[in-house]
């Protein structure tokens, strides 16, 4: 059978003697029960504040994707005062060579597939790529007033990737921006005179 304990509750050491009181006494308001329940308010708050810290970094985790992180987003050049013919938009591409320095297919960036080709744009509609020494016909044609272009080119399988219609987002004297804006994907080729 336990002993029952009786406060005040002195120990007895052979050098010095300790006195214990609890802290539940009439006069300091304070009881077992009252600091019981400020540990379970503090319990709480601690387990509410932890659960934000999750939502809040899980978040921070969920908007940066590793799609993100592998492929930046292309940096914007400012049309600065040496390009100004390049900032008179045309209503179709300026005759000339040019070459892909930017293609997004389904939100991957894959410029490299158009390493080596040089695109012709002639004033006539008709389109030319060349790599590796060979040549491959198509053409081109504005629809809807300068919004859209029509692309018809074949012959590899990169150049059956361009092969559509696509949105015009910018046309200048020396760059073509174009988009393909299917839902939940992003398509975008941008070619650079040369």
């Amino acid at each position: 059978m336990q002993k029952k304990i009786q406060f005040p509750v002195t120990l007895h050491y052979p050098v010095y003697t300790y006195s214990y009181k609890p802290a539940f006494n009439t006069y300091s308001g304070y009881s077992y029960l009252n600091i019981f329940k400020q540990q379970l308010i503090i319990n709480k708050m601690k387990k509410a504040l932890f659960i934000v810290a999750i939502a809040t970094g899980s978040l921070f985790f969920y908007s940066c994707s590793k799609q993100d992180i592998l492929h930046p987003a292309p940096v914007q050049q400012p049309v600065s005062s040496g390009d100004d013919q390049d900032a008179v938009a045309r209503t179709s591409p300026a005759p000339g060579n040019y070459k892909v320095q930017l293609y997004i297919d389904d939100n991957d960036t894959s410029t490299f597939i158009f390493k080596g080709y040089v695109f012709n744009f002639n004033g006539n509609g008709t389109l030319t790529a060349t790599v590796n020494k060979k040549v491959y016909k198509g053409k081109w044609q504005m629809k809807d007033a300068g919004s859209e272009i029509k692309l018809e080119i074949e012959g590899t399988a990169a150049l059956e990737k361009i092969d559509k219609s696509w949105d015009v987002v910018k046309i200048t004297a020396t760059l073509i921006t174009l988009t393909d804006n299917d839902p939940g994907e992003i398509t975008k080729l941008i070619f650079r005179k040369i």
